[in-house]
């Protein structure tokens, strides 16, 4: 995902929030918590690494969509979001 932090001031790390939610069939499976993404170690905050894990070894069959969803903890800037799709077959 590409996502242009935008720092609170030039010596800080913008506050980000990332949010992931699963579509099955079109219809919402399941929807996490917006969790902070931690900064530390960071320095280019126009190309954020982030990290995380979703277990999906219990899916039914059918066709899938998972969507991340990063934004500021503000409010007050752009989110960045980003799908991709797949499909569990028996």
């Amino acid at each position: 995902m590409v996502y242009v932090g935008r720092a609170r001031k030039s010596t800080e790390s913008p506050a980000l929030l990332a949010e992931v939610r699963l579509f099955r069939d079109g219809a919402l499976f399941y929807g996490g918590d917006a969790k902070a993404i931690y900064m530390s170690g960071q320095s280019d905050f126009e190309r954020i690494t982030a990290a995380g894990g979703l277990r999906l070894n219990s899916l039914a069959p059918g066709t899938y969509v998972l969507q991340v969803k990063v934004k500021e903890q503000s409010g007050k800037g752009g989110d960045a979001t980003q799908l991709i799709d797949f499909e569990v077959v028996p």
